[in-house]
């Protein structure tokens, strides 16, 4: 069994990250990034139209943004989840003959895993939602 713990860190690199990142380039991108983000609350103050408005309303956002905060808070739990269920899953059936090592390289992709750690989120926001944070709001 692999352990997975926190790389070495060199204190010189953190401190070389900082002095790149306080270039001329990178303030122009937080600042690109401040004025984006106080024109979306300056939209969103005047009220959406077109198909941000159709977009935002659809139910799927909805409940989305009803979940939302079990979302954030499982989506870690959700990959850590997965992957522990996998390898549970690849050493059991590894006893029997087969080798899931191809299908482990297919869903270890970004795009695939991604919507596998979505849907587990998703399923673990629900569940709270509803056996948790809607009783106590109700």
């Amino acid at each position: 069994m692999v352990e997975v713990g926190l790389p070495d860190c060199d204190p010189s690199l953190v401190i070389t990250h900082y002095h790149k990142s306080s270039s001329k380039l990178y303030w122009v991108g937080q600042v690109f990034i401040s004025f984006f983000a106080l024109t979306l609350i300056d939209i969103a103050n005047r009220g959406y139209k077109g198909f941000l408005k159709i977009f935002l309303e659809s139910r799927i956002v909805q409940y989305l943004s009803k979940i939302s905060y079990g979302i954030y808070l499982y989506h870690l739990i959700a990959a850590l989840f997965f992957w522990k269920f996998f390898d549970f899953t690849q050493r059991t059936l590894s006893n029997w003959g087969y080798d899931l090592s191809a299908a482990g390289k297919f869903l270890g992709s970004s795009y695939v895993s991604f919507w596998i750690y979505f849907v587990i989120a998703v399923a673990c926001a629900t569940i709270s939602w509803y056996c948790l944070e809607n009783l106590s709001i109700t």
